[in-house]
């Protein structure tokens, strides 16, 4: 046994995909608030297109305490061996059912005495969107939960309302409600990044003051109704030839051609933009740039698009979805608005367009509203108080 007789893995990735810059900003606060009689482990698997993520681990956890491997099997593997060492051995996964299946397979090959060393917390999602397969998929989930995980951590009362049998498990403690977080956002630099200062058009309109900027970070995808957005903002838009709307992102060219056709035929070419994927790090700059966000989305596991533009200081226009439910107050932080009634969001843009000295005011009331619940600090110190109960 190692001199530590507990251990905490965090699996900061999600499977598939690689490492996430949020989930290093979060391993690193897990690292620095887990208690000195338990061993952190941050693990990923060595194949990461992003160093800048990489980077936040690498610069803060000593090297034994990060786990890499060039496939997820083996580092599921090493993960699960850790349990020869330690009498306990916490492994927090995420990703769905990408990795849980992983961890079941590994767990089973072990004898009964290794397997009772191991506690499997997980992070779960309700199927974006609401996708055909979030009833089915929760449903088998939940089942393969009870059977092998101690703990299922929701990132939203949402996700756990859309998760078949997610309200079950909080009510029999076997889940919990715990946010994803944001790293705090700085001042940014006077001049753009270099991927914004490339779109010359993008650039113009950031930095034109006289120009009321709203902002959708989202991927195009059928549920994230940009297609609906541009429809029920044409009449607003016409009233206020200010007013622009900019959609941040990559994803579906159908939904990408079906948005640019209806762009198209309401004349709005010049007051809407498609700019195109921003790189991560580079989004702070441009929403400091920008004055108010709006998510349309139909649903939303947790809802970076709410939260972000909240760091930054602005107001956010959304439905109740995801985390938009619980940080959305209208007239504090921003307005909500029914997908079933366009009018609803004609309503609310008008109301910030109108009366700019307010919205600005609600940016501030939203940048201090999440500023303490949010952040990736306060939401370690939260999954750190869960860990340090399981392994006792």
């Amino acid at each position: 046994m190692r001199q530590k007789s507990k251990a905490a893995v965090f699996i900061g990735q999600a499977y598939g995909t690689g490492i996430y810059r949020h989930l290093a900003f979060l391993g690193v606060e897990l690292y620095k608030a887990c208690p000195p009689d338990i061993e952190f482990y941050f693990a990923s698997v060595e194949r990461e297109a992003n160093p800048g993520a990489w980077g936040v681990v690498r610069d803060v956890l000593p090297e034994p305490s990060i786990l890499c491997e060039q496939s997820f099997e083996n580092l599921v593997a090493r993960c699960v061996e850790l349990a020869r060492s330690y009498e306990k051995v916490l492994i927090h996964t995420g990703g769905g059912w990408g990795q849980t299946k992983h961890f079941v397979r590994a767990r089973k090959r072990m004898d009964k005495m290794l397997q009772a060393r191991l506690i499997f917390v997980g992070t779960t999602h309700s199927y974006r969107n609401d996708s055909f397969f979030r009833i089915p998929m929760s449903a088998f989930q939940c089942v393969l939960y009870r059977l092998y995980y101690r703990m299922i951590v929701f990132q939203c009362k949402y996700a756990a309302d859309h998760f078949i049998g997610g309200n079950h498990l909080i009510r029999s403690g076997r889940g919990a409600v715990i946010p994803l977080g944001c790293e705090p956002f700085g001042v940014p630099n006077a001049e753009p990044p270099s991927g914004i200062g490339g779109n010359a058009r993008l650039l113009q309109m950031l930095r034109d003051e006289s120009l009321f900027k709203f902002v959708y970070l989202a991927g195009f995808r059928p549920g994230k109704m940009h297609v609906w957005l541009v429809k029920a903002l044409a009449p607003i838009l016409k009233r206020h030839p200010e007013a622009r709307v900019l959609f941040c992102g990559k994803g579906s060219q159908e939904v990408i051609d079906a948005t640019v056709a209806v762009i198209r035929e309401e004349r709005l070419d010049e007051q809407m933009l498609l700019s195109g994927q921003i790189a991560r790090e580079e989004v702070p700059w441009l929403l400091t740039h920008c004055n108010c966000a709006i998510v349309p989305s139909r649903s939303e596991t947790f809802g970076h698009n709410f939260l972000e533009p909240m760091f930054a200081g602005l107001p956010v226009l959304g439905t109740r979805v995801g985390i938009g439910c619980d940080i959305i107050k209208d007239g504090e932080t921003g307005y909500v608005f029914d997908l079933e009634q366009p009018t609803s969001v004609q309503d609310v843009a008008e109301k910030v367009l109108t009366d700019k000295t307010a919205t600005s005011a609600m940016g501030q009331h939203a940048k201090a509203f999440v500023g303490t619940r949010f952040t990736h600090e306060a939401v370690a110190h939260q999954l750190v108080d869960l860990y340090t109960k399981l392994l006792t």
